[in-house]
């Protein structure tokens, strides 16, 4: 069948792949022009994916219990690497000079964390413990989550949970720290080098 360029602009007699390659580029498409059907399910590789879905997974614990009525910067976090516990993607970097956590990249982060409060004797009404971050290379730091336990009698035993979504715009300026305050002289946080006590995970969620 021959090739007709017709008058209304329209051409007809062309077979599937007669265009020369290059003939068709991305300026040549339409805006919004190829869509879901048209994309092959395996032409989505990894690689085409990439910045979609969760990269990263980075799990922390505190290895050994701070001393009683420890307040200020937790220190003694080592990632968490026994019983197949979740690793994916580049991790996180511990600053041990101000007790910081930095991001690989940026990104939107979800941290989970949970503490697990020992109150050894009296009463301890507001044991606290912090999720703090900084957006100014910490200069600053704003209280991002809170979790308290209070007891009232002695030899008891609680975990707390909270977690904070970082919008990481910045990988220097952009951190975090744990931070306990208002401890009670018989009052510490719980730590253990071979299980989850006080601890926490960071999931990238998307790109920012």
């Amino acid at each position: 069948m021959p090739v007709t360029i017709n008058g209304n602009g329209s051409i007809t007699g062309l077979s599937v792949g007669g265009l020369p390659n290059g003939t068709v580029n991305a300026d040549t498409l339409a805006t919004d022009a190829v869509t879901t059907n048209k994309i092959a399910n395996s032409a989505v590789t990894s690689v085409k994916a990439s910045g979609l879905g969760i990269s990263m997974i980075d799990s922390w614990r505190l290895t050994t219990s701070p001393s009683y009525g420890n307040d200020g910067n937790q220190t003694g976090f080592q990632a968490a690497t026994n019983m197949n516990s979740s690793s994916l993607g580049s991790a996180l970097t511990y600053n041990s000079g101000d007790a910081t956590f930095s991001f690989p990249s940026t990104g939107h982060y979800l941290i989970l964390f949970t503490a697990r409060f020992y109150i050894a004797s009296g009463n301890d009404g507001a044991a606290n413990i912090d999720i703090q971050a900084t957006t100014d290379n910490g200069s600053s730091f704003t209280r991002a989550a809170m979790l308290s336990y209070g007891a009232q009698e002695g030899d008891t035993r609680s975990s707390s949970t909270g977690h904070f979504c970082f919008d990481v715009t910045n990988t220097t300026n952009c951190r975090f720290k744990i931070v306990t305050h208002s401890m009670g002289g018989s009052s510490h946080t719980s730590g253990d080098t071979n299980e989850n006590q006080t601890y926490f995970q960071v999931i990238r969620l998307s790109d920012t």
